[in-house]
């Protein structure tokens, strides 16, 4: 599994730091190869929630295969974006809940994305924030993250370690 991982700063200096910053981005980078981009797995919730004493933050829930694990098990992954600036999400009702175009999760502009099943490809993630606004049904936009996984997903999801934490 992946270490708990924390960062000093979450600015556009992260981006160019050697150390906790980069790991960080490396750890997601890895989190998504390790799960193919939640390709063929389930969004279980997305969704918007104020933490006692902090700013907005969004949560997705996703299940999906860790591909890194022999037999490729399944988890449950919840990703928080956390004082989010950007918010958008446009469901259809009785669409359906497997996720057929990937999870992109990614550094922009100084600013963590989380962009869900959108327009664009797996493998070609949007290059800027702006593209995200123009074409992306499901995202959001924030100055942290942080990823909880749990192998058991009938655990309750309130009980899950971090294992990526940009800083506080």
């Amino acid at each position: 599994m992946f270490p708990l991982l924390a960062a000093e700063s979450c600015g556009s200096d992260l981006l160019q730091s050697d150390d906790e910053g980069t790991r960080v981005i490396a750890t997601a980078n890895a989190l998504l190869a390790d799960y193919d981009h939640f390709n063929d797995g389930l969004i279980l919730s997305f969704g918007f929630f104020y933490p006692q004493k902090g700013a907005l933050c969004a949560q997705a829930i996703l299940y999906a295969r860790n591909n890194a694990v022999p037999g490729g098990q399944w988890d449950t992954v919840r990703i928080v974006i956390e004082d989010v600036v950007d918010l958008h999400v446009r469901w259809k009702g009785n669409q359906f809940n497997s996720i057929c175009s990937g999870v992109h999760l990614m550094m922009l502009e100084g600013l963590w994305c989380l962009d869900i099943d959108d327009v664009f490809d797996y493998c070609k993630a949007p290059a800027s924030i702006a593209e995200i606004q123009e074409m992306g049904e499901c995202y959001a936009i924030g100055r942290r993250v942080r990823i909880h996984v749990t192998s058991d997903c009938r655990l309750p999801l309130t009980d899950l370690t971090p294992i990526i934490v940009s800083p506080p």
